[in-house]
């Protein structure tokens, strides 16, 4: 598993990461070009920082993807809805690229990718050479509040989003049925929640 590193450390990091996913075989970026087609996600993250993110229940799959890549395998994560048959969802396992490693894996895609995935990579590539990319979230200024450390890639500080998250759970259980006393406060929060993450993240975005 790799751990946390900061400053100068991170810089070399995903500098010999980037230059590993530079020396991929042809054959191996065609076969995460496949994988990507169909499974993958270009964005930009909250922070302004390039993503490619994969979720799938697959994980010997996601296994070989990160070994190309140098990423590890999170999960796995699990849903608690049912499905209509009865039974529970499959688990669900993710491997996550981010910065300059990943606009260097979007830039060997480029040949393979459909027309649709292609407009989303060139879409980053752009926003992405537009601005400075942030390695880490924690060494930031919140977003919402400017004289704290920003706590998730959301943007916001640790009270806020422990807030945002205790509000998720609590609209969760009334969706669920766990809390039945007052649903109209339960949809207000779930709006009022839906509309903050929104907030933030068309600030970080627009370089705010």
């Amino acid at each position: 598993m790799r751990q946390a590193t900061t400053g100068h450390a991170a810089r070399r990091l995903q500098a010999f990461d980037t230059e590993a996913i530079n020396g991929l075989p042809e054959i191996d970026i065609a076969w995460i070009a496949g994988f990507l087609e169909g499974e993958g996600c270009f964005f930009i993250a909250p922070t302004g920082s390039p993503g490619i993110k994969v979720l799938s229940t697959d994980r010997d799959v996601l296994v070989k993807y990160g070994a190309f890549v140098r990423r590890d395998v999170r999960g796995p994560y699990r849903d608690r809805r049912t499905l209509r048959n009865g039974n529970a969802p499959k688990a669900r396992w993710e491997v996550n690229l981010y910065g300059r490693p990943a606009i260097t894996l979007m830039k060997r895609l480029r040949p393979y990718m459909g027309t649709r995935r292609l407009a989303k990579i060139e879409l980053v590539i752009a926003t992405a050479d537009g601005r400075a990319l942030k390695l880490y979230v924690r060494h930031m200024k919140a977003t919402c509040h400017k004289d704290r450390q920003r706590y998730h890639s959301s943007g916001l500080c640790h009270s806020c989003y422990n807030g945002v998250a205790k509000r998720r759970r609590l609209a969760d259980r009334e969706a669920r049925g766990e809390i039945v006393e007052n649903k109209a406060v339960a949809a207000a929060i779930g709006r009022k929640t839906a509309a903050l993450w929104r907030q933030r993240l068309n600030a970080a975005l627009k370089g705010e």
